[in-house]
């Protein structure tokens, strides 16, 4: 008696794409919440000191005036600066690099600029690096965020030469949505 063997091929399954796990945004948002977490600590500490040296009757930063006008021109800039990151994840979501890249160096441009006004700020005050509380955490504010903007800067810079590159499209535009995150 012979045995009839059934021989099944398969034909292989069309490679399904992969499932990226995001990992650019989940640590850039973890960054983010650190990053948040640094400023509400140190604002905490400039309030906390602010409120007990006003308690003991002592003025908190004698014979400084500061102007509101860099202040508000700064925000003016951040707020203008968020359209354009916002435009550069649009425009990259829709495959249109070009006004990505340009949405990028304006983005860019606006960092630079609220670094010039932060610098103009501080020689504007003539406040003075001593020794005192309030001269160390101002400084250490400040200087936080010009430090947090350059970096952010930096990060904008290299997703624009990765989009550059053709890295960056409809189907993967993780790094910029990472830096708009930073911004």
């Amino acid at each position: 008696m012979a045995t009839a063997t059934a021989s099944v091929t398969s034909a292989p399954l069309p490679a399904a794409e992969p499932v990226r796990p995001r990992t650019v945004l989940v640590g850039t948002a973890l960054a983010c919440m650190g990053i948040a977490m640094y400023f509400v600590g140190v604002l905490s500490i400039y309030a906390a000191q602010r409120q007990q040296t006003l308690k003991a009757g002592d003025e908190w930063i004698p014979h400084l005036t500061i102007e509101l006008t860099p202040g508000v021109f700064m925000w003016f800039t951040a707020l203008m600066s968020l359209v354009t990151m916002a435009w550069a994840v649009w425009s990259t979501k829709r495959d249109d690099m070009r006004h990505a890249l340009m949405a990028l160096g304006i983005t860019a441009l606006f960092g630079f600029a609220m670094v010039n006004q932060t610098v103009f700020y501080l020689n504007d005050m003539a406040f003075p690096i001593d020794t005192s509380v309030a001269s160390l955490l101002l400084y250490v504010a400040v200087g936080s965020h010009m430090a947090l903007m350059i970096g952010a800067v930096i990060f904008v810079g290299i997703m624009a030469f990765r989009s550059l590159t053709g890295q960056y499209s409809s189907h993967n535009a993780d790094g910029i949505i990472a830096a708009a995150m930073v911004w």
